[in-house]
């Protein structure tokens, strides 16, 4: 029963950052604020995270077939590529706008930056209270998202105050630069993890060697070698390697110690080849 309210929770978060980033952006427009719209790119990359979150958790299950015999997991990578770009392309055109503002700043309307931006923490807050408490790893990633959108709102609510207060228009772009920076380093982030994985790097060196000194330590093991151990998907790890064996070794026996020692790490498949000394 939990696991399907989450997963609606998540279609329904996501639903209503899209909703809520349009009008965001046609807000930004209509009260000349940058920071509205370096938020409304905020917020249209996170719900396209959190849409497209849902819908690759259902495909990523898919059954293996004969041709994509690892399953479909690393669509997740593809996801992330496409996000990272459009959150690119967003930033800079914010960039942009900002950059010509801050060198001729224009006039802001700071009442409707205020209106919007207390509708933006209001509706934040409410769904991290509805996302709270789940163990679920992705929802916990959307809370994470969700939490960053807060501050992106908190700071546009300051921003607005001291504009009304002060007439210092030139803070808009100034604070759109700040919130562009941030996403800007979160897109390098993400871009660096799918990387590592594209580049099938060793999922976690001191795991690795933990590993190597567990299994070489097994009863009748020689040495082992040819080792390698990476991630599918940034979640499931793979696992291979040639063990030379004692010649009277329980093969049986010594391949279950291996998959104890193996079931710790969330490897979905391990492949491991036994040589026997002469």
């Amino acid at each position: 029963m939990h696991h399907h309210t989450t997963k609606s929770s998540i279609g329904f978060v996501a639903l209503l950052n899209l909703i809520f980033a349009i009008s965001e952006f046609l807000a930004g427009f209509a009260f000349n604020s940058t920071a509205l719209l370096s938020d409304a790119v905020h917020d249209l990359g996170d719900a396209f995270v959190l849409i497209l979150s849902a819908v690759m958790k259902k495909v990523s299950q898919k059954k293996p077939t004969v041709n994509y015999s690892y399953g479909f997991g690393r669509l997740n990578l593809l996801t992330a590529l496409l996000n990272s770009l459009i959150l690119l392309l967003g930033t800079l055109f914010v960039v942009r706008e900002a950059i010509s503002k801050i060198q001729a700043p224009e006039p802001v309307n700071s009442s409707g930056m205020f209106l919007m931006a207390i509708l933006g923490v209001a509706i934040n807050l409410w769904a991290v209270l509805r996302m709270k408490g789940s163990k679920n790893i992705l929802d916990r990633s959307v809370m994470l998202h969700l939490a960053e959108d807060l501050l992106g709102w908190l700071a546009v609510l300051v921003t607005s105050i001291i504009i009304h207060v002060t007439n210092w228009y030139i803070l808009d772009p100034l604070v759109s630069l700040v919130i562009a920076l941030f996403i800007f380093s979160r897109v390098l982030k993400n871009l660096y993890q799918v990387y590592q994985i594209m580049m099938i790097r060793t999922s976690s060196s001191e795991e690795m060697s933990k590993l190597s000194q567990a299994i070489t330590g097994l009863d009748g093991v020689l040495e082992m070698s040819d080792s390698h151990y990476w991630s599918l998907d940034g979640q499931t790890q793979i696992f291979t390697a040639k063990l030379v064996i004692k010649s009277d070794t329980d093969t049986i026996a010594l391949r279950q110690a291996i998959d104890d020692l193996l079931a710790p790490y969330q490897i979905a498949c391990s492949t491991i080849e036994f040589l026997t000394s002469q």
